[in-house]
């Protein structure tokens, strides 16, 4: 990691002392690039103050949240600057070394989000959701279009939308530092004080040296958390809602942002929507999901070696995944499950043994447990044909006649077949 800065054809006041600053930051000395930010925001340099204010912030060196609402409100007098708004916004949600006052802190985060910073936006619309969808709507897709129309190079990020200060990174780190923000967020749209306190407590030079680089990397525009919102404003341009016309471009565009950079329900969609024209893409984005703990891909990954989705025919794979499915909480389609898992065990082959009496197991606690329809036709088979368990035609009749009330299609036919041979 690398910041990089453009020097201006006439340079500001404080833009030496700013420069020595960030000099040393690419040294890894944050005490002695704290000492000269500060100089630099004597003179009201609008990068000095953000930087500084940030510092005390976060505790990249020592906490101070006087000092940085001090800095914060500073930039906001000298220049209006937006992330400076939004920061001091979160202060107020927070309630830190103010009280805290959600009326103030939106109208903080709003002043932010008019004045172009994404983070407010997507900060709004996640606001929003619950008491007005629509304002959750606008906001998650103005976050979005400011999102696309400041794209960053391969390797060059702007820092706090500026022109003058980058993040030079290389493209191998940058899913990491994505990621592991990811990680850190938890599933809430406000991830700063996530951030200040992680760096404040943990005593690990290595883990502080990580975090002040996702630090850097999640005040650049490529490091905004539009995986919050990108989800959501991907299925509403998929299917169409109110307002928003039905764009599959953008759609998946969303879900594409979002998921290359860890956001396992994104994968998810994503896969989704591969299934019917990709079937390998679709399986490698329902693998990515499932190994960024979603539950549902776990169930979909298991279908794929079941069936040959995408992947070669593995039963054993897919058993294996079915039997991690079955042990995760809340979870729907068991008697599906137990169902496939019937079949694999009947049909053998694909690295797991014929066991009839296994299969015979899953189809009955399909069956029994679960009201399975196709449960009822194999094991009105299994009966059929004496797989497992002896022969018993009357059994057989009874499982496809409820197979077939359940309206399973084979289920009428198997049992239109013994009625004519009565």
């Amino acid at each position: 990691m690398k910041i990089a800065y453009k020097k201006s054809d006439f340079p500001e006041p404080g833009e030496h002392q700013l420069l020595q600053g960030l000099s040393h930051i690419n040294n890894n000395d944050y005490l002695n690039a704290l000492t000269y930010f500060e100089k630099a925001a004597t003179y009201d340099n609008q990068q000095a103050l953000i930087l500084t204010a940030s510092f005390y912030y976060f505790g990249l060196t020592k906490r101070d949240l006087k000092k940085a609402l001090a800095y914060y409100k500073q930039a906001v007098t000298m220049w209006e600057d937006a992330f400076a708004q939004f920061m001091v916004g979160i202060m107020y949600y927070d309630g830190d070394i103010v009280d805290k006052d959600e009326t103030r802190a939106i109208e903080w985060i709003s002043l932010s989000a008019e004045g172009g910073w994404s983070d407010a936006q997507a900060w709004l619309g996640s606001n929003y959701l619950r008491s007005s969808k629509g304002l959750a709507q606008k906001w998650y897709k103005m976050a979005w279009q400011t999102k696309t129309k400041h794209s960053s190079s391969d390797h060059l990020y702007r820092i706090l939308s500026h022109d003058s200060i980058y993040l030079e990174l290389d493209k191998s780190k940058i899913d990491y530092l994505a990621h592991t923000r990811n990680v850190l967020e938890m599933g809430s749209f406000n991830s700063q004080s996530r951030f200040a306190v992680a760096c404040c407590h943990t005593t690990d030079e290595q883990e502080k040296n990580k975090l002040k680089s996702v630090f850097w990397y999640s005040i650049t525009e490529s490091g905004n958390f539009y995986h919050h919102f990108s989800v959501y404003l991907g299925t509403i341009y998929f299917i169409g809602v109110a307002d928003f016309k039905k764009d599959y471009e953008t759609a998946v565009a969303c879900f594409q942002q979002a998921a290359t950079s860890g956001d396992a329900k994104a994968q998810y969609c994503l896969a989704t929507y591969y299934q019917k024209t990709d079937k390998y893409e679709s399986f490698k984005w329902f693998m990515k999901a499932k190994d960024n703990g979603d539950v549902e891909a776990l169930l979909k990954v298991a279908e794929a070696y079941c069936h040959g989705r995408g992947t070669p025919i593995d039963y054993k794979d897919s058993v294996q995944y079915f039997e991690k499915y079955l042990q995760q909480k809340d979870i729907y389609n068991q008697g599906l499950v137990h169902n496939l898992m019937g079949q694999m065990y009947a049909n053998g082959g694909n690295g797991i043994k014929q066991n009839y009496t296994i299969a015979l197991q899953h189809f009955t606690i399909s069956v029994d447990q679960f009201g399975y329809k196709k449960g009822f036709t194999n094991l009105g088979l299994m009966y059929a044909k004496g797989y497992g368990v002896k022969r018993d035609a009357q059994r057989a009749y009874e499982y496809y006649k409820e197979g077939s009330e359940r309206n399973c299609g084979v289920s009428k036919v198997l049992l239109e077949i013994m009625q004519n041979n009565l």
